[in-house]
């Protein structure tokens, strides 16, 4: 493929949304690790006032953690269907163009 003027451009702005995505997630995985850490302070503080056990307490835990690895199987499994969707998209464009 030749080399057009736009090409630098495109590059300079792929290289800058690569970026700042890049600077998102950091920013989302730090502000997690912040919440994760006030949680587990907050647990450990519970743990401390010696409260009782809640009966049944690690059963439900077990059934949500069960039910969030679901829907973050069909998220993803959606994500990879509309990805699939936009490159044949992109192909029926592109072939339309030839």
């Amino acid at each position: 493929m030749a080399a057009t003027k736009g090409a630098g451009a495109t590059k300079t702005v792929e290289e800058a949304v690569a970026k700042a995505q890049d600077q998102y997630i950091a920013a989302v995985e730090q502000a997690q690790g912040l919440a994760l850490e006030g949680y587990k302070a907050w647990l450990d503080m519970v743990a401390k006032m010696g409260m009782p056990a809640v009966p049944g307490l690690a059963g439900m835990y077990k059934l949500r953690a069960d039910m969030f690895e679901g829907l973050f199987d069909f998220s993803a499994a959606m994500i990879e269907n509309q990805r699939t969707f936009a490159k044949k998209i992109l192909e029926t464009a592109e072939a339309t163009q030839n």
